[in-house]
């Protein structure tokens, strides 16, 4: 024999499901399949999420074991290991998300013994009537019956049968009564008195036709219905009421850029404590006066005279009025300008998906005039007069005529230092101090000289006495200066800073579309920022080649420590390996772009624009894309070929999307992340 129901579940969020029976003392719900209600595809539950415990003594506890825990009655969360009695009508989530209602999972708690306590109380309530079953069936459109036969007489006793049972000292519902009185009235002959008289042929149509019209007038007024007829909304008097005192606006103010209006002394009042709009929050720049709402106060009140606000309230709010012409007026400090404030309304309700578009659309590869970069005037002592007569210089770069090489040398000295100083003011000093290599520097230089003259996969020796295998010279991982094109800028060619040296260099974007030019890019073609180390080398220290193609970019071995998924722990596993192989960075570049040629690899900028080998990009474009391809290169690798520990690992359940890899080193080396997430079917 099944057992009773001593409660049942009523889904919240999905109203086709029926309610949910509790049979057991015990109900799970949760992601795993052996739960008594699974949620087996939805990732936003745990696998043994909550439980519903009935005890010995009848009192129902909602039992937590989630990670991210049960709300109950939105206003208590319930933690891990945490437990709450649970009543009749309580609702509890254990997915609530607040501004994505279609993935919360919520229900309502219901008590069967509540429930038929409020079915027997409702049952004893309702009252019953004894009526004739002629007055009930008797309709507008049966005007038979509404008509009494001449033998029959009217007695006190038939305009009173319809009577509660509880309460039959109660005079009878006023529907009932009008509705004897017509028919009472029916029955009456105008000319000869009290006398009835039964209406027959044309006049008796005429009659039933003249008592439908007036009982169907009475129905669609609301006269024969018992339900009272809700007093009509003055929609206008609502647009006019100021929301702070609930009340018709007096002296009404607006509020810029929002347009909310108030009552000048209400908004005095909330003004002393903030400067946002009290409906939207919103900073108020400018208080200007409503006229055009004054009028329609004003004639409102003429018409509703009984509406105007007494007079004390009125002193009431002109002696709190505190807003005066001087706000009323932008002043020259605001910098007012109508065309700033349509620029600035744009930006306060700019849609983020309409950013989104904006950021998604490509513009040409040319799509604005290149910037031409004038002298500033030569400064001295916060004196801006020529100095010693001398006249502005041009921007010159280093294939102006009468360029000067920037020393190579820091200054040192105070005197040395003013004079530098001084030239850079008057526009002599162009470039930037280029500083020689440290000793470390040179050491590695050395190394690496020495190990190209040994020839491809030799090994060389270290100053430390290691062995190490070394990889092509073409594709070592080191910067390379490459040579500029023949090139002498005319008087009034236009020049563009490198974003990365802030050096001039000539504007020749234009002549690069054309590849018959061969002249090297100048313009990365996903950010379209300027650089120049393609087409003269970069002359920042830091720099290992701010732009270039996307096969000839040096990223260097430092990107090694952070490449993979921004893992630490997987970056290190694959810097291991590739150092253990003798495989430079550029390389990994060099077989992951053969491959993103050939369709097997993805990138990021893929989907917006067209990457390939070829494709001109900066430092910071081209890393991007550079850690996707190197993340799919490091999921080639076979797993036999990996550390030990790392060949034990167990997949992540989010794969490589999980984010907790990054700020927990603990997860990041218990758990691999190097494959896909894990789908439940």
């Amino acid at each position: 024999m099944d057992a009773e129901a001593w409660g049942q579940l009523v889904s919240l969020t999905d109203i086709d499901t029926e309610p949910i029976m509790l049979m057991s003392d015990s109900f799970t719900i949760g992601r795993a399949k052996d739960c008594d209600l699974p949620y087996t595809d939805n990732k936003l539950v745990s696998s043994r999420h909550c439980c519903i415990h009935k005890d010995e003594s009848g009192t129902v506890w909602l039992c937590d074991s989630s990670t991210n825990g049960t709300l109950l009655n939105l206003k208590v969360k319930i933690s891990k290991g945490n437990k709450k009695e649970l009543q009749h009508g309580d609702d509890f989530y254990i997915v609530y998300k607040k501004g994505e209602e279609e993935k919360n999972v919520g229900f309502v708690y219901q008590s069967m013994a509540e429930l038929a306590k409020e079915d027997s109380s409702e049952a004893e309530q309702t009252q019953e009537y004894e009526t004739d079953a002629n007055i009930l069936d008797a309709t507008v459109a049966d005007v038979d019956v509404n008509f009494l036969d001449d033998t029959e007489e009217d007695t006190p006793d038939d305009t009173s049968k319809k009577r509660p049972k509880k309460d039959e000292d109660k005079d009878e519902s006023e529907p009932v009564k009008k509705m004897m009185k017509t028919l009472e009235e029916s029955k009456i002959d105008k000319g000869s008195g009290n006398t009835t008289e039964v209406p027959s042929g044309e006049n008796k149509k005429e009659s039933k036709e003249d008592i439908s019209k007036e009982e169907a007038s009475k129905m669609k007024s609301g006269a024969g219905t018992t339900t009272a007829v809700a007093p009509a909304v003055d929609e206008i008097e609502e647009t006019l009421i100021c929301s702070i005192c609930q009340e018709i606006m007096y002296n009404c103010i607006s509020l810029q850029p929002c347009m909310h209006s108030y009552c000048a002394g209400c908004y005095s009042d909330w003004m002393q404590k903030s400067n946002e709009c009290p409906t939207c929050r919103m900073k108020v720049k400018r208080i200007n006066k409503n006229h055009i709402v004054n009028n329609l106060i004003e004639a409102y009140l003429k018409e509703h005279p009984e509406k105007k606000r007494p007079e004390e309230d009125l002193k009431a709010l002109d002696a709190k009025n505190k807003i005066t012409k001087d706000m009323m007026t932008p002043t020259a400090k605001e910098g007012y300008d109508p065309d700033n404030e349509e620029e600035e309304e744009e930006e306060d309700y700019t849609d983020s998906d309409a950013v989104d578009d904006e950021e998604r659309t490509v513009p040409p590869a040319i799509g604005f005039n290149p910037p031409v970069f004038p002298p500033a005037p030569p400064m001295l002592f916060g004196i801006g007069t020529p100095f010693f007569g001398a006249r502005p210089t041009a921007t010159k770069c280093r294939q102006c005529s009468g360029y000067v090489a920037p020393p190579t040398v820091p200054p040192t000295g105070i005197f040395q230092t003013a004079i530098n100083a001084v030239g850079t003011a008057l526009g002599l000093n162009q470039g930037g101090y280029q500083t020689t290599g440290t000793a470390t520097e040179k050491k590695e230089e050395e190394e690496s000289e020495a190990t190209q003259s040994l020839g491809d996969g030799a090994e060389a020796s270290t100053s430390d006495g290691k062995t190490k295998k070394m990889a092509d010279p073409e594709l070592k991982d080191e910067k390379t200066m490459p040579e500029a094109p023949p090139y002498n800028c005319s008087l009034v060619q236009n020049h563009v800073l490198c974003q990365c040296c802030l050096q001039p260099m000539p504007d020749r974007r234009a002549q690069a579309m054309n590849p018959a030019n061969n002249i090297p890019p100048q313009q990365c073609q996903i950010c379209y920022r300027a650089y120049c180390h393609a087409y003269w080398g970069c002359t920042k220290n830091e720099c290992t080649g701010c732009i270039g193609k996307f096969k000839d970019l040096n990223f260097g071995k430092k990107c090694l420590n952070n490449l993979i998924l921004e893992n630490v722990y997987e970056s290190e596993i694959f810097k291991n390996y590739v150092e253990a192989n003798g495989i430079s960075v550029k390389q990994v570049l060099r077989e992951s772009l053969l491959k993103l040629d050939a369709g097997q690899y993805t990138c990021p900028d893929q989907s917006r624009f067209t990457i390939n080998s070829n494709t001109a990009l900066c430092y910071t474009c081209g890393l991007r894309n550079f850690k996707e391809l190197a993340y799919q290169y490091r999921k080639d690798i076979p797993k036999e070929d990996l550390p030990e520990d790392a060949q034990k690992r167990q997949d992540c359940y989010w794969g490589k999307n999980c984010r907790t890899q990054r700020t927990r080193p603990h997860h990041a080396k218990n758990f691999s992340h190097v494959c896909d997430q894990i789908r439940t079917t």
